[in-house]
């Protein structure tokens, strides 16, 4: 295979591809299960989208779209062809186009032109990955014989987890989706999601980003998804070390204040927290984030820290060899996986298990830097990198990102500091995004950074944005190859 920016990122884990497989619910029955599986009122959208070649796949999404094809019900259906028909472990690899439903929904909303082409991104990224991956094992069928009572749901799908039972953990999670209300299903997902700080974090990226889908498009089509996410969960055994973080910070949570929510922003514990996790591990960055609650630091603050030092390692590590900006980048995108799940759960012990989970991922990064080979440039600190001078145009900020990146992260920073706007610099890098982006991430970082902005101090969105373009199409790249054809549908 042709060593791509859209493949290379599932090359540098290539390693884990053979991960698990043989637990997959239909294992060596590659085949993807009959449309009838599908809800009724998507089984025809599924079944075009899965059936129709790579080629004419655009013209028949241009067709359905000016028959009356709703961008919601097209997203839920490429998003169940998705997960049907691309194999799910390891989770993240040529599943991305599942994980990356929802960032492309965002997308449309955000960009002032060329609305539609992140449909066809999406559509054309599936494609591709279908047509890489044919004969790999993919979901099965459901065995509804196996469907526990809801009421054991949730204890059924632990157990089955734990012990890599597929068709159990399938049955499970179909039983708690069915019956359960929605709040424990997310819940339960987010839970799971957070037990592997591991694999860059794809296992808390994946329920996060489907739950905001579905939604959004409906909560009645998310059940195939949820079934790839069940499956997906048994990429951990139980007995990998990387799941002791979990239950360490389980037992950490009786000895954390009570009133841990109603804390004190605090600008030096951000920075002190920045600088205690360029040393320690994950379960020291646990503790340092429990210290600082227990000093009465709001939450804010701290998550501040954790976003910071996930820039900063894409900041240094960027350029530190192949695999290094697929490590860094999901630094940024895995703690936005985690900073979304901590929104989404209603009671202070789930969030707080979140938080000190986000602190585990963020404090084991650097181990990526061994495990892939990153050469770590530690001049380069988030705190105190300088701007490039005195002021920088727009113009100077992105003519710098394909040829030096970090000086287009300088460029940035004057920019903001002589006056110039978030909006005038978030409105660029996103019709640079549509119109060069030719794989998921280019997508899926920017959009995850963006998601953080209202969310982080103003002192620090300067960092926050300007580290959006250090895995960012440039100007001067090729077109998105169908970025004509879709400009004369239209």
């Amino acid at each position: 295979m042709q060593v791509t920016r859209r493949n290379a990122f599932r090359l540098v884990a290539v390693g884990a591809a053979a991960l698990g497989t043989s637990r997959l619910v239909g294992c060596g029955r590659p085949a993807i299960p009959p449309v009838a599986d599908v809800p009724a009122d998507l089984a025809e959208t599924v079944r075009w989208i899965e059936s129709t070649s790579r080629g004419d796949a655009p013209d028949v999404l241009a067709m359905k779209l000016r028959e009356g094809l709703t961008q919601e019900r097209f997203l839920a259906a490429i998003a169940i062809a998705s997960t049907r028909g691309l194999p799910p472990m390891p989770v993240g690899g040529w599943l991305h186009p599942a994980f990356t439903v929802h960032q492309i929904h965002h997308a449309t909303e955000l960009v002032t032109a060329d609305r539609r082409v992140p449909l066809y991104f999406l559509l054309d990224a599936y494609k591709h990955a279908r047509q890489v991956t044919v004969g790999l094992p993919v979901l099965g069928r459901l065995d509804a014989t196996r469907l526990p009572p809801v009421a054991e749901a949730p204890a059924r799908l632990r157990t089955a987890v734990d012990q890599g039972q597929a068709a159990d953990a399938d049955a499970a999670m179909v039983s708690l989706y069915r019956s359960a209300p929605q709040a424990d299903v997310i819940d339960t997902l987010v839970r799971f999601g957070t037990r592997d700080v591991r694999n860059i974090a794809h296992q808390i990226i994946y329920p996060v980003e489907a739950v905001r889908l579905f939604q959004l498009v409906g909560w009645q089509y998310a059940e195939t998804v949820f079934r790839g996410i069940a499956t997906g969960l048994l990429d951990t055994p139980s007995s990998d070390p990387a799941l002791a973080h979990f239950a360490a910070n389980e037992a950490r949570i009786p000895a954390i204040r009570a009133d841990w929510l109603m804390g004190t922003p605090d600008a030096g514990a951000t920075r002190e927290l920045i600088t205690g996790l360029r040393t320690g591990g994950g379960a020291e960055a646990s503790a340092l984030v429990a210290s600082l609650l227990g000093r009465g630091v709001a939450p804010s603050s701290i998550w501040d820290g954790l976003l910071m030092r996930s820039c900063e390692c894409m900041l240094r590590w960027y350029r530190g060899g192949e695999a290094a900006p697929f490590a860094g980048l999901h630094g940024v995108t895995g703690h936005n996986g985690f900073r979304q799940a901590y929104e989404m759960l209603p009671t202070p012990a789930s969030k707080l298990l979140v938080l000190l989970q986000a602190a585990a991922h963020i404090g084991t990064l650097p181990d990526e830097i061994p495990r892939r080979g990153i050469h770590e440039d530690t001049s380069l600190s988030i705190d105190t990198i300088a701007p490039s001078g005195d002021r920088a145009t727009i113009d100077q900020v992105f003519d710098a990102v394909p040829s030096d990146p970090t000086l287009a992260f300088r460029h940035a920073l004057a920019y903001f500091a002589s006056g110039g706007t978030a909006d005038a610099f978030l409105a660029e890098r996103r019709r640079v995004m549509v119109e060069k982006g030719n794989e998921e991430h280019d997508y899926k970082y920017p959009l995850a950074v963006d998601d953080e902005v209202a969310r982080t101090d103003p002192a620090w969105r300067p960092q926050l944005l300007a580290t959006s373009l250090l895995y960012a199409a440039s100007r001067s790249a090729p077109d998105f190859p169908l970025l004509r054809r879709v400009r004369a549908f239209g």
